[in-house]
């Protein structure tokens, strides 16, 4: 049924490089002016992984507001590039400005789930009179290598299911000792999160050499933590860290130390969820309200 207090609107945008980009822009009717949220999904997701937050946001009775989501190049319905190198952060990064600027936010509070918050931070860095605030959605500047080898082999494990019980199926035995209490109907609302129907099975909406880099992961590899750039983030505006309590990716040693940088910075451990937190339940929508209204505070 539909909901006349928000108008949805699904177009796409140009990147610098003539890449389509697919937005979702969700616009209650009558909401007063107030910093929109931008939402950045992870590594191989889209932007239907915000749906729960956006229906909460722009129906909310006290600060209902825009919701947009961004879906990155090589994601969801946005465009793929020829060129498997410029899929990484900074070139999402400039993508995410320049689709901003073709919407008309010149700034907000951005949510980053995963890459998303990489890229949040890097935009933070990189241009942070557009950052009006944060939530990092199970991402911080340093990542555990466990974490990452954990994404990869859950890509590898559910890529192709043959039919969307195979998916519910897979997707379960993958993640659920990470989300214990994911009953039945959730795997199967998972699953249509993850995956389109494409010839009539599901498929993968992203260009599959996104995983390439995990799967190839040197036993000694290295990644440069991105202090700088969260620093940057926590001068801009409040930040939220979101943590899932099993979450292999942000350690809790990590969220210690971004809370011991700078005021203003909070974080919630989510219970009995791995990676990602899910943005969509009450404690989770609690802590980004009073983020929100720390934005919306006037100077």
């Amino acid at each position: 049924m539909a909901d006349d207090r928000v108008e949805t609107i699904e177009r796409f945008v140009r990147a610098g490089d003539g890449l389509r980009l697919f937005v979702r822009d969700h616009r209650p009717r009558d909401a007063a002016p107030r910093a929109p949220l931008v939402c950045l999904p992870g590594l191989t997701r889209d932007g239907r992984d915000f749906e729960a937050l956006a229906r909460h946001f722009t129906r909310h009775e006290q600060s209902s507001r825009r919701v947009v989501t961004i879906d990155f190049r090589g994601r969801g319905r946005s465009d793929h590039d020829a060129d498997a190198a410029n899929y990484n952060v900074l070139r999402e990064t400039q993508d995410v400005i320049e689709a901003l600027a073709a919407l008309g936010i010149d700034h907000a509070v951005l949510i980053g789930t995963s890459r998303g918050g990489l890229v949040t931070m890097q935009l933070a860095a990189t241009r942070p009179e557009l950052v009006a605030g944060a939530v990092l959605n199970d991402i911080g500047p340093v990542l555990e290598i466990s974490g990452l080898r954990k994404i990869g082999a859950a890509l590898a494990a559910t890529r192709a299911p043959s039919d969307w019980a195979d998916a519910a199926h897979r997707l379960r035995s993958v993640y659920g000792a990470d989300f214990p209490h994911v009953d039945e109907a959730g795997w199967a609302a998972m699953a249509a999160r993850t995956y389109v129907e494409r010839d009539g099975r599901p498929a993968a909406p992203y260009d599959e050499r996104l995983a390439t880099p995990l799967r190839d992961l040197p036993e000694d590899v290295s990644l440069p933590a991105m202090w700088p750039q969260f620093d940057a983030l926590a001068a801009s505006g409040p930040v939220l860290v979101l943590r899932g309590a099993n979450s292999a990716l942000l350690s809790q040693a990590t969220v210690g130390a971004m809370l011991g940088r700078r005021h203003g910075v909070r974080a919630l451990t989510v219970p009995d969820v791995g990676h990602p937190a899910p943005l969509a339940t009450p404690a989770e929508f609690a802590a980004i309200e009073t983020l929100l209204d720390e934005v919306d505070r006037p100077a």
